[in-house]
C-alpha cells in the first residue's frame, strides 16, 4: 500500500475509535471534550495531507510545463540557427561580396585574402581540373561525429549543376539533383538563382 493510502486508512481508523469513545454512555465531560479536540486534530491532519498532496500536484504540473517550454524554445532556436546558416540566407546576405569574389578568383585564379561572412573555405576548380569549372563556398558542417552533412554553395561557370570533385553523375529529382559517389559519398544540389547553386553532401 502506498504511503498516502496508509495515512488515510490510519486516520479513518483513528476517527472511528474516537467516535466510539464519544458515544460511550459512561464517558465523562472532560474526556468527551478531550476526544472532541482529538477528533478536531485528526480532521486538521487530513486537511493538511490533502493540501500537501495538491501542492505536490501543482509543482509537478509546473515542472512539466516548464520542461515542455524549454524544449520548444530549444527546437525553435535550432530551427532558426539552421535557417540563418542555410546557403540561401548566406547568399542573400552576401550576394554582392560573393559576386565580387567570383570575378576576382576568375581573374587571378586565387582564393586567398577573400573573407565572406558565413563562409569557412573557398575552393576553385578550374577548366583544367574538371569538366564543369566551379567556385565552391563551403559554409558549414552539422553534427559532432560522422556522417555529418557538409553544406555550402557554388558558382557554376557554365551554369550547369555539378556533383562533387569525383565527377559522379547527377540524377534529376524534382527541382534538385542528387548524386552517389564511391563508398558512402552522396549529395544533393539545387539552384538558388542564375549560376548559383546550393549543396548538401555526406562523406
Amino acid at each position: 500500500m502506498k504511503t498516502g493510502n496508509m495515512c488515510m486508512a490510519y486516520g479513518l481508523k483513528a476517527r472511528e475509535a474516537v467516535m466510539q469513545e464519544i458515544l460511550n454512555p459512561d464517558i465523562t465531560c472532560i474526556k468527551c471534550a478531550f476526544l472532541v479536540l482529538q477528533m478536531n486534530e485528526l480532521f486538521k491532519k487530513k486537511e493538511l495531507f490533502k493540501t500537501r498532496k495538491n501542492a505536490m500536484k501543482k509543482i509537478k504540473h509546473k515542472r512539466l510545463v516548464i520542461t515542455f517550454a524549454v524544449l520548444a524554445v530549444l527546437v525553435l532556436l535550432a530551427a532558426l540557427f539552421c535557417w540563418w546558416n542555410s546557403p540561401e540566407q548566406i547568399y542573400a546576405r552576401n550576394k554582392e561580396a560573393l559576386e565580387e569574389a567570383v570575378q576576382t578568383i576568375q581573374k587571378t585564379g586565387s582564393t586567398k585574402d577573400i573573407d565572406i561572412g558565413g563562409v569557412s573555405s573557398i575552393v576553385y576548380l578550374s577548366e583544367a581540373e574538371t569538366k564543369h569549372p566551379v567556385i565552391e563556398f563551403h559554409t558549414s558542417s552539422f553534427g559532432v561525429m560522422p556522417p555529418a552533412p557538409y553544406v555550402g554553395l557554388y558558382y557554376s561557370v557554365d551554369g550547369c549543376p555539378v556533383a562533387d570533385e569525383s565527377g559522379a553523375n547527377l540524377i534529376a529529382d524534382g527541382d534538385s539533383w542528387r548524386w552517389v559517389g564511391t563508398g558512402d559519398n552522396k549529395g544533393t544540389t539545387w539552384q538558388i538563382e542564375g549560376n548559383w547553386y546550393a549543396y548538401t553532401a555526406w562523406y
